[in-house]
């Protein structure tokens, strides 16, 4: 039991070489003893604080994305048959400034009432697989969504709770047919786009609630059916009209007002909010947000030489197809060009074989990995209500127009697989030449080899991949984004690059081909997703904020494959680099390539031919020149040195970060137009003094802390340590100040 008062502060994010973030992890416990349970009891007059424990000039103040937030978690490879699923009990408590999520549930149970929840990079709360009631409780400025269900969610209620300032406030997605999702009596105020409450795939009901947005109640609450297990059981959002729906009438009020215009403030829950404190923007806000999403281009361990896939979001999956790199897009799939500048080259439709009426249908997987084999395109792909399974895809090149959209064909499935070993679905790899399959198992110390079938279509059916042996892994083990290291010139493949976990920091190994770590370096980005390899370079792509229409696709120098020794060139400003021109430098293995030199009006550039550029844009002798090059170079955006932030600007705070934009610096100094739907009383933190760096301070307790409430009320963190997980049966967690 944390007791009314306490506050807990945890170490915080310093910066990608060594992530210092603490957090709380409650454990399952196996049947027939209790699974791991976190007992939170604040008032409204003294609420327990989970926080980070940075210090800025002698003061408390932190930043979204410094600690790990609270997670209960009942994993994957455990049976809930045997093992209990954790519980969080949270009554009365702020948390804050988180990275992935505040709290986060998977098959477990979440009882959260009388709380604050702000300031996460990502989620408020997340769910999967729970039983979850939500009341009176104040959501806003999180960079995603407030409350994201997803994944057979179980009982929900969601109910009396004031929402704000976020990217969307419930997300629903794929729910049980056997359980109710009831969303009542709750507060939307001020949302920046459509549907604040989006509800795909659920029973129950939206009533009582009250909405003040922009546009109009018909754009408020997205709902959406189309699994047939919820033929009979849908969702029923009552009328916004109370001569209709009586009591259980939703209402609706339009917002017109501009973002600094008079506001209002959020409906009260029982509870003040104690210091009506903001950021001065909301986490995911593009050039705004003061978290360190994309790392140094360049470090001990890799260089990062391009960036591609600029406005196509997130991706889960990735590969290489022998000339495009190939990832979902919008319920669809996408071909880009390798080189930087030119992007979005093909997108296809994704269908799916659905068994309910025999025939072909717009899918709504999910890909969660995806590799080449020569002909077909494998993925793992996430099926609501269906879990995963492994698809093998044909692409047939058919242009036709949907609506104002344009495509180049579609992904047809031409098969489904299953294999016999409990395998990671979010791992796959191929080798073209020998025609075989490489799937990490779930626990990641093995790598299962398959043959490639030689079978056509199947339509539906589901057949088993023969099995062809495994691979051990040795010095820690594979958590996925498995991907193969081509050979030249059809020679054997020369290993794999993964995400491993190998407890540092350096989450991103090359392995060799019997499964034996050969190195490791540093990731590109907050969240690498996906990675792939041409031969040459290794693409990863990466989260970095979901929200940034950004170009989330690395193409990276892992100085471990012999590409360093290649300049990679493209028509993105941010990869002409100055470079000595004293000796000759290789191409591919060993063929020595004289430096080409032209005089432009700006500098002398070092230019050689590059594997990823077409074939037209070299001259006879395969050179490429920056006279020709320039052409296509958006010359606005190269950064000149007076434009470089000066040291001794308060700029410097954030000097680790290299912006495409200078002038997005200046939208860090003010806090007008955040578009907050609160009132004049509230003060915007612009937080523009902020500094990265350094050890985590040792914070004790002290009565003149704004921060801590009387002395006896607080934990004296910095000296001890506190059990904040009991249970028995299930490992007890320690957390350190």
């Amino acid at each position: 039991m944390i007791n009314p008062g306490v506050v807990l502060r945890f170490a915080h994010y310093t910066d990608y070489k060594q992530d210092t973030r603490a957090g709380i992890r409650v454990h399952p416990g196996k049947k027939p003893t209790n699974a791991g349970v976190l007992e939170v009891k604040g008032d409204k007059d003294k609420l327990v604080k989970f926080t980070s424990a940075r210090k800025i000039n002698g003061q408390n103040r932190g930043i979204n994305g410094d600690w790990a937030g609270i997670n209960g978690e009942l994993e994957e490879g455990l049976d809930p048959g045997l093992y209990n699923g954790p519980v969080l009990n949270i009554e009365g408590a702020i948390i804050e400034y988180t990275s992935d999520f505040c709290i986060q549930i998977l098959r477990g149970e979440l009882d959260l009432s009388y709380s604050i929840i702000r300031w996460s990079n990502d989620e408020g709360v997340y769910c999967e697989g729970s039983n979850v009631t939500v009341r009176n409780c104040y959501f806003y400025q999180v960079g995603n969504g407030l409350i994201s269900l997803e994944k057979q969610n179980k009982s929900v209620i969601i109910e009396n709770n004031s929402f704000f300032q976020a990217a969307v406030a419930i997300n629903f997605l794929s729910g049980s047919p056997a359980h109710q999702l009831k969303i009542v009596g709750n507060h939307f105020l001020w949302f920046d786009g459509i549907h604040p409450v989006r509800v795909h795939n659920a029973w129950g009901y939206a009533r009582s609630n009250d909405f003040v947005t922009a546009g109009s109640k018909d754009l408020v609450i997205l709902s959406r059916n189309d699994d047939p297990a919820f033929k009979n059981k849908p969702f029923n959002v009552e009328s916004f009209n109370p001569a209709a729906a009586g009591a259980h009438a939703n209402s609706f009020t339009p917002f017109t007002g501009p973002p600094a215009s008079p506001r209002q403030a959020p409906v009260n829950r029982g509870f003040p909010i104690p210091d009506k404190k903001l950021l001065g923007y909301r986490p995911g806000t593009e050039g705004r947000d003061l978290f360190q999403y994309v790392y140094a281009k360049k470090d001990a361990t890799r260089e990062v030489v391009g960036r591609i896939g600029k406005g196509l979001g997130p991706a889960w999956a990735i590969a290489f197809d022998g000339q495009y790199i190939c990832r979902g897009y919008y319920r669809g799939f996408a071909r880009l060009s390798r080189k930087p500048g030119v992007g979005l080259v093909e997108k296809y439709e994704e269908y799916g074989w659905d068994s309910s009426i025999g025939k072909l249908r717009k899918t709504q997987a999910q890909m969660q990995a995806l590799t080449f084999d020569g002909r077909y395109y494998w993925a793992n792909v996430f099926v609501p209500g269906q879990g995963a399974r492994l698809v093998r895809y044909e692409l047939v090149h058919a242009p036709h127009w949907k609506g104002s959209v344009r495509y180049d064909g579609n992904l047809i499935p031409v098969g489904y697989y299953t294999v016999k070993q409990d395998v990671n679905y979010k791992s796959i790899a191929s080798d073209a030449a020998n025609q075989q399959l490489y799937l990490a198992s779930k626990d990641g110390k093995r790598i299962y080899r398959y043959d490639i079938p030689k079978a056509g279509r199947l339509d539906g059916k589901t057949i088993q991949l023969p099995d062809d042996g495994f691979i051990n892994v040795s010095g820690g083990n594979i958590t996925g984004s498995l991907c193969i290291i081509p050979g030249l010139s059809a020679a054997p493949p020369r290993g794999f690059w993964c995400r491993f976990n190998n407890d540092t920091t350096r989450e991103l190994v090359k392995l060799s081909m019997k499964g034996k770590p050969l190195g490791s370096i540093y990731p590109p980005a907050e969240k690498v997703w996906a990675l792939t390899h041409d031969g040459t370079y290794l693409y990863a792509v990466a989260r970095t904020h979901e929200g940034f229409q950004d170009k989330k696709i690395f193409i990276i120098d892992t100085f471990l494959d012999g590409a360093h020794r290649l300049p990679f060139l493209g028509t993105d400003p941010g990869i002409l680099r100055r470079r000595a021109l004293t000796k000759p430098l290789l191409h591919g293995d060993d063929a020595p390539v004289q430096p080409a030199v032209r005089e432009s009006g700006l500098e002398r550039f070092e230019l050689l031919t590059s594997a990823m550029a077409p074939q037209e844009d070299f001259d006879q002798d395969g050179l490429m020149f920056f006279d020709e090059l320039i052409e296509e170079v958006d010359r606005e955006h190269l950064l000149r040195p007076a434009e470089i932030p000066d040291a001794s600007t308060s700029w410097e705070i954030l000097s680790h970060v290299e912006y495409d934009e200078p002038d997005d610096r200046e939208l860090l100094n003010t806090g007008a137009d955040i578009g907050m739907p609160l009132d004049s009383s509230w003060p915007i933190v612009t937080d523009h003094d902020l500094e990265y760096g350094g050890a985590a301070e040792a914070i004790p307790a002290h009565q003149d802390d704004p921060d801590n409430l009387t002395p006896d009320a607080v934990n004296e963190l910095a000296a001890s340590s506190i059990t904040v997980v009991e249970c028995s049966g299930c490992v007890t967690e320690t957390l350190r100040s």
